[in-house]
């Protein structure tokens, strides 16, 4: 393998100065890919993962995906040119000149001086390497045409293997955990929506997934001292997510339960046994620091919203007003706070309004309040959530609207423009003078009908305005997607009044996070096409304004 390695970087370091960059990158990853595919061969073939070796392998490839902003136009002290070195590809970049970056770099080759440089594969260098990768963000383009040839095959093992060993819980994790670490580390580079996709979905699975997950959840007890790299974390995160694929099955969960015979279950609006047992398992990760908070929410999303999880829903959301309503500085409650708003963020993201409408009023009171409390002043992640949950809230109370008002850029080929026929450009430039001639009027909105406001959506617009002057960047953006999310369901009278309370950020009395948030929404309002020409007399000074002014 390792000969075969190296005869094809020869073949392609010839080449290099006739390609485009891209396209030595992309060989480049081929060439990594091969490597991959050999060693998941080998793990499918066997039914397991034979050597931990091999994970750490695959997953150290994958991390070398993760570069979008790597810089390459560095030297080293003595002078000498920085090289893709991992798998010890001695590629020179000089030839490429001094301004190869971010668009230029497809993966995350480790950057080394070309005096390291040592012949052969090492897996130390590779260890070492792996906190260069940390630098690196999330390249998973490269990745997605061979994801289904990858998770597949390797979420068919976890699903024979417990199937095969329902009884003995610990020599079924002892299987699936390897095989989850590489499953988990292709989420982390692509993303869960492009790898749940892949996922076994059989009504059967869902007792299979749910048994499975709670095996994980128990063992979690007999662990004094919990390390990532056993795989357990990796584990739960996967089964997780497979569940949250299995739940939107187009039936009743309590006719897929065979436990609810043993369980004396009554049925009507009673949630089966096999929904609390996934309720508390979820309810349990939402007070965890790590990633089975964000995906537990995920999950109690897409399984609350269900149609005929009407009662456990009302439940979940009364659980959640205890939880926001707790003013505590214990740190285990300040997790379970931030997975109860998360959750509540997804659903009212995923949800129906026709589920969600009847909790909004304690929802959103529970929402304006810890906003106002002082554990929000001291959590930037904590604002961020309740302002995503504000702006999901105002677009369940607004429907959706079609904008005749809302500016929509033209585009036009200069191919086009040149083998038109002479009358129809004629007729072009004819209906452009024209167009132009109204491009700074008024909107003509007497068809718009009038729109009656809820009052709530006046005190959510008002929440995010002030969103716009937090201190934390994070909170500001989010703030001003909310901004522009709202507006564009408000007639252009309502729109324009938002337009004015945004632009009264700029008053010299703000301060420097005023004015960024402002710029914010302005960016996010003229990207949905909601900033009209003719505001362009009030916002373009404004705009100038900030651009000139220094900031110490």
């Amino acid at each position: 393998m390792e000969e075969q390695l190296k005869m094809g970087v020869t073949e392609v370091e010839e080449d290099d100065e006739h390609d485009s960059k891209e396209s030595v990158l992309q060989r480049y990853f081929l060439q990594e890919w091969k490597l991959v595919k050999s060693l998941l061969d080998d793990i499918i073939s066997n039914g397991r993962v034979s050597d931990i070796s091999s994970v750490h392998k695959i997953r150290s490839i994958e991390r070398l995906t993760r570069t979008r902003q790597a810089r390459c136009d560095e030297l080293d002290p003595e002078g000498k040119p920085l090289v893709f070195a991992d798998l010890n590809w001695s590629v020179n970049i000089s030839k490429w000149g001094p301004n190869i970056g971010e668009q230029q770099i497809g993966m995350g080759l480790t950057l080394i001086p070309c005096k390291d440089m040592t012949p052969g594969l090492n897996s130390t260098s590779k260890a070492s390497s792996r906190g260069e990768m940390d630098k690196y963000q999330e390249q998973g383009q490269l990745l997605e045409p061979y994801l289904e040839s990858m998770v597949s095959p390797l979420m068919s093992i976890v699903r024979s293997k417990a199937v095969e060993r329902a009884a003995a819980s610990e020599e079924i994790l002892e299987v699936i955990k390897p095989v989850c670490i590489i499953i988990y580390s292709l989420v982390t580079v692509c993303g869960y929506k492009a790898v749940v996709k892949f996922f076994p979905h059989q009504v059967s699975d869902l007792e299979l997934a749910v048994s499975l997950l709670e095996k994980c959840h128990n063992t979690q007890a007999g662990t004094s001292l919990r390390q990532e790299s056993t795989g357990e974390m990796e584990a739960k995160c996967v089964i997780l997510l497979w569940l949250y694929i299995l739940v939107l099955i187009p039936f009743d969960i309590a006719s897929m339960d065979t436990s609810a015979g043993n369980n004396n279950y009554a049925g009507g609006d009673e949630p089966p046994p096999l929904v609390l047992k996934i309720l508390e398992i979820s309810k349990d990760y939402l007070s965890n620091a790590g990633p089975m908070r964000t995906i537990s929410g995920l999950l109690l999303s897409r399984l609350l919203t269900r149609p005929d999880m009407t009662k456990a829903f009302t439940s979940f959301v009364d659980w959640t007003h205890e939880v926001m309503s707790c003013m505590s500085n214990d740190v285990v409650n300040h997790f379970q706070l931030l997975g109860a708003v998360e959750a509540l963020g997804a659903m009212f993201k995923n949800g129906s309004p026709k589920v969600l409408v009847s909790v909004i009023p304690g929802v959103w009171n529970d929402t304006s309040a810890l906003m106002k409390s002082n554990t929000a002043a001291r959590s930037p992640l904590l604002r961020k959530y309740l302002v995503k949950l504000t702006q999901r809230i105002g677009m369940i109370c607004l429907p959706p609207r079609h904008q005749s008002w809302r500016y929509v850029g033209r585009t036009s080929t200069l191919g086009g423009n040149i083998t038109a026929d002479r009358i129809e450009t004629n007729r072009y430039n004819n209906y452009r003078n024209n167009d132009l001639s109204n491009f700074y009027q008024e909107p003509d909105c007497h068809d718009e009908e009038d729109m009656d406001v809820p009052d709530i959506v006046e005190e959510i617009i008002e929440l995010l305005l002030s969103g716009l002057r937090d201190t934390d960047t994070v909170v500001r953006w989010s703030a001003a997607k909310g901004i522009g999310r709202v507006t564009s369901r408000l007639t252009y009278l309502l729109s324009d009044e938002i337009l004015s309370s945004v632009l009264e950020l700029f008053s010299p009395s703000e301060g420097d996070g005023s004015w960024h948030g402002g710029c914010l929404a302005l960016a996010e309002l003229a990207r949905r096409g909601l900033l009209l020409p003719i505001s362009f007399h009030k916002v373009i000074p404004v705009v100038i304004k900030v651009v000139l002014t220094e900031v110490p």
